[in-house]
């Protein structure tokens, strides 16, 4: 899965490419294309369509051996002849919860063939030249065909969001997107060109199987992991870590308006909304200065989103735009500012990265009273209970009115009201109490986090991470329950208590993945890396970081594997 396998990935060579047509017929401009799913006959297939000056052509593409990339036109639609129909909500069997299970095994397979192929390219690194290492060599490529053929399957199954169209006379045709961006994206194309007309000559499927045959663009092979280059050529590795993000101002806005932006982020190929500024109101010229720290999973684009208000209706989105991270500029802890061009509007952000090597980093515990920087024990023992008052407050207010927030615990909080609800955490219970209830929901989940991140100790505790790691590593089902619950029941009191609630707790709001999209895997996603952290380790900081990047999916798939069982009525706790 490239950087998100189903968006517009051939934008460098849309609207000024003009394609060959066939003799006698005049060259054809092809505006934009894209792999994107169909749903025909209750059934998901992976198409390419293309969207020329006057068709837009679905094809299928073929693999032989004399061509190994060549297209096959399933059908086209003059853009005199097509329409954009309302988008609606996709109602099928994915709303199922044996449909929405399967998508969560078919996510962890993925996660685990990634780790497996980070560890035997580390490990074939690490082998001096001989047969062990042509050995190890056929090993890992045959972990990554299996990688591919996964990710076709989760490909296939992600997209959920439905663009429709139909030509005038007769069918319709229902394609699967990953994002409302890649959407409005086809809708206003398709609208600019067919307000353009005319449209020349009629098309006929002849002349456009052999534009198809003359067209050279990416070919499906090539899809494989963000992470992995199934050709083996060097490529831009993707981010971890954090990215400090502040929105500072939007300038060039034709009339004054209410608006605000949403940033978006990739993780291994698909995006998530990371964090959403406060709303200006009537203004040509906002201003926001807001700061968010972003978490990079896996991460190689940042987009942004301005969208303008309306008390009547929906929110209209005014422009996006998105930006190419990469550490060769993105100076680890420097502080850059940009602009940005989006339609003719001047976006204005600064960026700071933070690499895994500073975020993994545990610090000792700085103080010996307050909450944040303290060891849970010495917490617990002034509160005199067996989970930190901050943790139950937090949990609290989201499962009051935040279980079907979209993307709560993804979406970050601004950085000045998470200062302003820490401080109140380190006052008083009863400043914190009330202050928690008046803040955004997403900088109550952004506190919450941060409290746990700058534990000296994770909660999973130095002294059991590797032996957890192990034990998941296990290949028989039993032997592996066996020792991870031993494990698990060897936390200190205080860790113990609080992982059961956070896990409680996360099971719940995975109930809500329908309206939260939330699922286990997400939540272990963002709770893997914070529960679970390893010891500090004096080694170089290339080191660290390759470690780090494989550990983070390790860490994800321990904290899955104890929400998949309680989730299904396994005890966590035993009595021993």
């Amino acid at each position: 899965m490239t950087q998100d396998f189903l968006k517009d990935f051939n934008e460098k060579t849309q609207h000024k490419n003009r394609v060959q047509s066939s003799s006698g017929q005049p060259n054809l401009q092809l505006v934009k294309d894209s792999f994107i799913i169909e749903l025909s006959d209750g059934h998901r297939k992976l198409r390419h369509i293309f969207l020329f000056e006057n068709a837009l052509v679905c094809a299928k593409q073929k693999m032989t051996g004399r061509h190994p990339c060549s297209y096959e036109c399933k059908w086209y639609i003059p853009l005199s002849d097509l329409l954009l129909l309302e988008d609606i909500e996709l109602k099928d069997n994915r709303e199922a919860e044996g449909q929405r299970m399967e998508l969560e095994m078919l996510k962890e397979r993925v996660s685990s063939l990634r780790e497996q192929v980070r560890r035997e390219d580390r490990r074939n690194k690490q082998q001096k030249s001989g047969s062990r290492n042509k050995r190890m060599s056929r090993t890992s490529v045959k972990l990554r065909k299996k990688l591919a053929e996964q990710e076709t399957a989760l490909v296939l199954m992600l997209p959920n969001l439905v663009f429709r169209i139909c030509h005038k006379h007769g069918k319709t045709y229902t394609f699967l997107v990953s994002s409302d961006y890649e959407r409005f994206q086809w809708r206003t194309l398709i609208n600019e060109q067919k307000c353009k007309g005319p449209f020349g000559p009629p098309v006929n499927v002849y002349d456009l199987q052999e534009t198809l045959s003359t067209i050279k663009t990416k070919n499906i092979s090539q899809f494989g992991s963000v992470v992995i280059n199934m050709a083996g050529e060097d490529k831009e590795e993707t981010l971890t870590g954090d990215l400090c993000v502040t929105v500072h101002s939007i300038q060039g806005l034709k009339h004054p308006c209410d608006m605000f932006c949403c940033l978006e982020m990739d993780s291994y190929g698909h995006f998530f909304l990371k964090a959403r500024t406060n709303i200006c109101l009537n203004t040509d010229q906002p201003h926001w200065d807001e700061e968010f720290i972003l978490e990079m999973e896996g991460s190689q684009t940042l987009r942004i989103l301005i969208f303008e208000v309306h008390p009547t209706l929906p929110e209209m989105l005014l422009g996006k735009g998105s930006l190419e991270l990469s550490e060769t500029w993105l100076k680890d802890r420097q502080s850059l500012r940009k602009t940005i061009n989006i339609d003719n509007m001047i976006v204005t952000l600064s960026l700071k990265y933070v690499s895994p090597r500073h975020t993994l980093r545990r610090l000792p515990a700085r103080y010996d009273c307050g909450v944040f920087g303290v060891n849970i024990r010495s917490i617990c023992k002034k509160e005199h209970g067996k989970i930190p008052f901050i943790v139950k407050a937090c949990v609290t207010e989201v499962e009051r009115r935040g279980m079907n927030e979209m993307g709560i615990y993804r979406v970050s909080g601004a950085l000045s009201a998470v200062q302003r609800l820490k401080k109140a955490f380190e006052t008083s219970q009863l400043e914190a109490a009330k202050t928690v209830c008046e803040s955004d929901i997403h900088v109550v989940a952004s506190v919450l986090k941060l409290f746990l991140r700058e534990l000296p100790e994770p909660l999973f505790t130095d002294h059991l991470y590797n032996a957890l790691l192990d034990s998941y590593g296990l290949s028989e089902p039993e032997a592996r329950q066996h020792c991870m619950l031993q494990l698990f029941n060897q936390l200190p009191e205080p860790n113990c208590a609080t992982v059961v609630y956070l896990i409680e707790h996360m099971v719940r709001l995975s109930q809500h993945a329908l309206e939260n999209k939330m699922s286990l895997h997400n939540l272990a996603t963002v709770f893997g890396p914070t529960l679970l952290r390893p010891a500090a380790r004096q080694e170089s900081a290339e080191d660290a970081l390759a470690v780090g990047t494989v550990d983070v999916m390790s860490q994800m798939q321990v904290l899955l594997y104890y929400l998949q069982m309680h989730s299904s009525g396994k005890q966590l706790k035993l009595n021993l």
